[in-house]
Order: C-alpha cells, then sequence, then structure tokens
C-alpha cells in the first residue's frame, strides 16, 4: 500500500528527449533509480506537474517534477512495492 509522502528532494536527473531521474536524496539518503515504470502529467493552476513512477528494486516511489519551479518531491512510496 503506498504511503502518501509529499517532501522536497534533490534529483540527479538526465534532460534527453524527457526527463529521466537518476537518483534522488531523500530522508538523508541517496536512491539509485533502476526503472521508471510510468510518466504521467497534471495540472496545478498554471503549473504543468511530471509525475514518474521509480524503482530502486526494492521500494516503488512516485516522483513529481513541477515545471514551472523545477522542483522536486517524493509523492509517495510504497515499500517492498516491488516484490
Amino acid at each position: 500500500m503506498a504511503i502518501s509522502v509529499n517532501e522536497p528532494i534533490r534529483v540527479g536527473a538526465v534532460f534527453d528527449h524527457g526527463v529521466t531521474p537518476v537518483w534522488f536524496l531523500w530522508q538523508g539518503r541517496r536512491y539509485h533509480v533502476k526503472t521508471v515504470t510510468m510518466r504521467w502529467q497534471t495540472t496545478e493552476g498554471r503549473a504543468t506537474l511530471l509525475h514518474l513512477s521509480v524503482t530502486d528494486h526494492a521500494n516503488l516511489f512516485e516522483l513529481v517534477l513541477n515545471q514551472q519551479t523545477l522542483s522536486w518531491a517524493v509523492a509517495a512510496v510504497e515499500p517492498g512495492g516491488c516484490e
């Protein structure tokens, strides 16, 4: 079951025909993104939000990039969600 988090994070990403996160720092720990499993967009006011479902092969995370402010957040985490 996914747990709603909504906490800001730092992300290392590749911008090549879109954006692909490679790693992110959350709660003092560095997570390496192994797979992007899904992408979708929503809007919040004038901002377009890019949602990415990613896995580190142990957990499933929903990362969100606010394309207006260029800020990242972990929206949700599903511990062991890759089993």
